[in-house]
């Protein structure tokens, strides 16, 4: 089976079987449309949200979708969608709002931040287990096992330890280079980090030394910072920009 998701800024999750894409949910507003993604028929849409969903991931079985709701409403939620209904079925309220989605690889866990903490969550009941307070203004977390994540803050990506429930150790990336997307390669040897600004770059971390060994330039890309997805094989890494009102983004292959 191939799964691409959380593209798109965490908007846009597709499940495949096969190797044949079947579905497409669509976030981004308090309802998820699904869409059949060959013939790109609305198939349903599924309602019941409290605020915006965003940060959609799937179960690695693609049984199950989750998502989290954003912004300042009264209430926010995480949801557990099954896949063949397309029903919610369970509807958890968090503290502030689910900036970022991440699933562990045994599917047990959900890790989401607020700005501030790194929350994380039993993916079968959605009730949260335990939290890191770094402290830090975070934008994005990236999962590398159930016990250890990685944050990118102001100029630097932070290392976190749920034995220890602190922060213990940083990639520094110096004055004014904010990270803004992560990604590990297949081996879980190197992190590469998306810069939030232009010029668009790519940094790759060595993690054993927690360094920047390499600086891609990427330039030619329009728009601002997107996504970085890896591929199935982990051979190559799609490094996307978003565009504006006059501008398209771009789509960029780099060899892993």
């Amino acid at each position: 089976m191939d799964l691409f998701n959380k593209t798109v800024l965490g908007l846009f999750v597709m499940l495949s079987i096969n190797g044949y894409t079947q579905k497409a949910y669509i976030g981004g507003t308090e309802n998820l449309p699904v869409i059949n993604a060959n013939s790109h028929e609305l198939l349903n849409t599924i309602y019941g949200f409290s605020s915006q969903l965003r940060w959609l991931q799937s179960s690695s079985d693609h049984s199950t979708i989750y998502g989290g709701t954003v912004f300042y409403q009264t209430v926010l939620n995480l949801y557990k969608i099954d896949a063949a209904s397309d029903e919610i079925i369970i509807q958890k309220p968090v503290q502030w709002t689910v900036l970022d989605l991440e699933i562990s690889d045994d599917d047990q866990f959900l890790f989401h931040h607020n700005g501030t903490s790194v929350f994380r969550v039993d993916a079968n009941s959605l009730e949260t287990i335990d939290s890191i307070y770094t402290g830090k203004v975070l934008v994005y977390i990236e999962y590398f096992d159930n016990n250890t994540i990685y944050a990118a803050s102001t100029e630097r990506i932070y290392k976190l330890d749920y034995f220890t429930h602190s922060i213990t150790d940083s990639i520094v990336l110096g004055t004014f280079q904010n990270p803004a997307e992560m990604a590990l390669n297949a081996d879980q040897t190197k992190l590469f980090i998306y810069k939030s600004s232009t010029p668009l770059t790519l940094w790759v971390a060595d993690l054993a030394t927690m360094t920047i060994e390499n600086t891609v330039s990427l330039s030619g890309m329009i728009g601002s910072s997107g996504d970085l997805i890896l591929s199935p094989d982990g051979n190559y890494l799609y490094v996307t920009s978003t565009g504006s009102t006059i501008l398209n983004g771009s789509i960029r292959v780099l060899n892993t």
